[in-house]
């Protein structure tokens, strides 16, 4: 069966969705951990011999979003809210090699990825190469 992609504009409303809501609950999750250990009388420089920066969390709490807000549910918030969701081409469930080779591509493709979005299909290049597409739910 042939699966019509969804709209253009919804595919950038995802996005822009996820990207905030990504953000906002990665926020959210350091905020609550420094007062955690601010309330234990923790002081996790001490206790961590590895201290990873920001740029590596971020992306790694992006990658993990869409990794499993995909599985879990077939969509992210941003699709929740639009109204659409990723499945296979063949109209089943993405599965977690899919979900994760979706986000790694997502994550590596980000800077030149919009030009997959011209075509008169909008299906990017982290949909095709996985066999996956965005659908009106």
């Amino acid at each position: 069966m042939e699966y019509k992609p969804a709209l253009r504009f919804k595919r950038i409303t995802n996005l822009i969705i996820d990207l905030i809501c990504a953000q906002l609950s990665f926020s959210l999750i350091v905020f609550g951990l420094t007062k955690l250990t601010n309330i234990l009388s923790i002081d996790l420089t001490e206790k961590l011999t590895i201290s990873l920066p920001m740029e590596i969390l971020n992306p790694l709490w992006l990658f993990t979003y869409y990794v499993l807000m995909e599985k879990l549910f077939g969509k992210t918030l941003g699709k929740f809210f639009t109204g659409t969701k990723v499945i296979s081409f063949d109209g089943t469930s993405p599965s977690w090699i899919q979900v994760i080779a979706r986000s790694l591509l997502r994550m590596v493709l980000f800077g030149i990825e919009f030009f997959s979005f011209l075509k008169d299909r909008p299906i990017g290049w982290h949909d095709s190469i996985t066999e996956t597409i965005v659908i009106t739910d």
